[in-house]
C-alpha cells in the first residue's frame, strides 16, 4: 500500500483522480498566504501496490511544471514530475540525485523543497 499526498492545484485537470476517489484516506485545506494558489486542497490517498504504475502514468501527464508529488510505502519512495517519475530509496542515497537533477532542470521544481522530502502527507 502506497501513501500519496497530492495537491489538486498541482494537476491540469482534477476529474483524472474521479477513479481513485475510493483510495482517499483524508482530506485538509492549507492557507498557503505567498503563494500563487493561496488555498491548498491536499487528499491523502492509500494506493493499492496493484494501481500505482497505472496511478503514476496518469499523474506523471497531469502534474504541472514546478510542482511535485510523492508516494511511498515502508521500502520506496516515488517522486512524480511532470514527464517523468523516479523511484528511489526512503533515505536519501545516491540514487536521489537523477531526480533531483530532473526536477530542478527540467520540471523547474525548486532544489531545496527536493533536497529532504519527508516520509508524510
Amino acid at each position: 500500500m502506497y501513501r500519496l499526498g497530492i495537491i489538486e492545484e498541482s494537476l491540469d485537470d482534477n476529474k483524472i483522480l474521479e477513479k481513485y476517489k475510493e483510495y482517499i484516506y483524508s482530506r485538509r485545506i492549507e492557507e498557503i498566504p505567498d503563494d500563487e494558489f493561496p488555498i491548498w486542497h491536499i487528499d491523502e490517498y492509500r494506493v493499492p501496490n496493484e494501481k500505482m504504475s497505472e496511478l503514476l502514468s496518469i499523474l506523471k501527464e497531469h502534474i504541472k511544471l514546478t510542482w511535485y508529488i510523492h508516494a511511498f510505502d515502508e521500502n520506496e519512495l516515488i517522486i512524480i514530475f511532470k514527464g517523468k517519475y523516479f523511484e528511489i530509496s526512503t533515505e536519501k542515497d545516491d540514487s536521489w540525485n537523477a531526480m533531483i537533477e530532473y526536477g530542478v532542470n527540467i520540471a523547474q521544481v525548486e532544489g531545496h523543497f527536493l533536497e529532504n522530502i519527508p516520509l508524510k502527507i
